[in-house]
Order: structure tokens, then C-alpha cells, then sequence
């Protein structure tokens, strides 16, 4: 699914309720993707919260 879709169907429904604003470049799946292989490899410790 193409995330410009995704975020037009957001902006669609919440358009009326408050503004919508797109800040492209944020990387959380990478940045999580990133942290989980070094909790694998012993480089950090995974905590709880």
C-alpha cells in the first residue's frame, strides 16, 4: 500500500476537525528495525516499560 494513499485517506478524515500538516523523512520502522538488530546482536540491552 503506497503511504501517499494512506495519508490521503487520513487527511480525508480529519481534514474538517483540525489542520493536517506532513513532515516527510521520519524513519520510525528504520530507526525500531535498527535498535531490534542490535538488542540481537548483545550491542544493547532491551528494556521494559
Amino acid at each position: 500500500m503506497p503511504i501517499k494513499w494512506f495519508i490521503n485517506q487520513i487527511i480525508e478524515r480529519v481534514y474538517k476537525i483540525a489542520p493536517v500538516h506532513v513532515y516527510p523523512g521520519e524513519d520510525e520502522m528504520h530507526a525500531l528495525a535498527i535498535s531490534g538488530l542490535m538488542v540481537l546482536e548483545g550491542e544493547i540491552i532491551a528494556l521494559e516499560y
